[in-house]
């Protein structure tokens, strides 16, 4: 009897955390930076089922480095939004998300946006070095 109940148990847990287990051949590809297969699993994981925060922002960022920025600002827009309004993570989205604008030909909100960064207090080498960028 016991041991029914943790299968079922693991069994829910296994469904629930599908997307991210399939995530993680994504994140093996993307360690080896293939980043479209790993762009493929990330975006075949998510419509397995809901990814978690980290692996929302790992899909948002290969697909910015992919190339598909309508999904790259979809995905890190609903990353956004869910985390913690002044937190690193948000901040880090933020940067990436001026990284998409810059690439769309958005460069003034680009440097609107990394000002911003900068002006919540979140001052990193990786923001000064894509200002600097902008900025030329």
């Amino acid at each position: 009897m016991f041991g029914w109940i943790i299968l079922v148990i693991l069994l829910c847990y296994l469904i629930k955390k599908r997307g991210d287990l399939v995530a993680i051949f994504a994140r093996i590809h993307y360690s080896k930076r293939e980043y479209p297969k790993a762009m493929k699993l990330f975006l075949l994981a998510n419509k397995i089922g809901p990814l978690n925060k980290k692996n929302q922002l790992l899909l948002g960022y290969v697909c910015l480095r992919c190339g598909a920025l309508e999904d790259a600002r979809r995905y890190l827009q609903l990353c956004s939004s869910m985390t913690v309004r002044g937190s690193a993570d948000r901040n880090h989205i933020r940067n990436l998300l001026a990284l998409v604008s810059w690439k769309e030909g958005n460069l003034d909100e680009a440097i609107e946006m990394l000002e911003d960064i900068l002006e919540s207090g979140f001052q990193t080498s990786v923001v000064y070095e894509n200002l600097g960028i902008f900025y030329n």
